[in-house]
């Protein structure tokens, strides 16, 4: 509804087909976001909680009655499995206080996007990422190999400190992870 329109946001590389029109294969899991203005020495902070539980189980009966199985739920984090044809969903409740800031924590820059419904928002290194297909070590964050691979298999290429990296994590075990990561993407 209208009151929660800047709350919501899907966010991360499941957004990219919006701005650009270009299905990426593998397709991605969709990250929604519930942002939250609550700040700790807000007073009102408890109402606002209270409401961002509101949130994310009308959320979680949307999903339910269009055929999705909650499958685990934590205090900020719920996770829905999708019916056949349809994507999985990870609800996550922020406690940024804007979606550009909660982009600037995402581990990647190509990941870097966010739309809700009305507006797509990116980041310059996301735009940056999506032209050259590079993905580059800039904020020097620990990256999950698994990560990384799923980007390369989208189609980006790895800086060579990242080839570097996700090769000495996987080792030989790299082209078993990327057909692994492939299978689980095409069922």
């Amino acid at each position: 509804t209208k009151t929660f329109l800047g709350q919501i946001y899907i966010a991360g590389g499941a957004c990219i087909p919006r701005h650009t029109g270009i299905e990426l294969l593998p397709s991605s899991d969709i990250d929604l976001f519930v942002i939250s203005s609550v700040q700790d020495d807000d007073p009102t902070s408890s109402k606002k909680r209270a409401d961002l539980e509101v949130i994310c189980r009308t959320i979680c009966q949307l999903l339910r009655s269009e055929g999705y199985i909650i499958t685990w739920e934590q205090e900020k984090n719920v996770v829905a499995v999708a019916p056949p044809s349809k994507r999985n969903i990870q609800i996550c409740i922020s406690l940024c206080t804007s979606i550009q800031k909660l982009m600037t924590h995402f581990d990647l820059p190509a990941c870097q996007w966010a739309t809700n419904g009305v507006e797509v928002l990116h980041s310059v290194l996301s735009l940056h990422a999506l032209h050259t297909k590079l993905i580059t070590n800039n904020r020097h964050k620990d990256y999950k190999s698994e990560r990384l691979v799923k980007y390369r298999l989208k189609g980006y290429k790895l800086d060579d400190k990242l080839t570097q990296f996700v090769e000495k994590d996987c080792g030989k075990q790299l082209q078993q992870l990327e057909q692994c990561l492939l299978y689980e993407y095409l069922i």
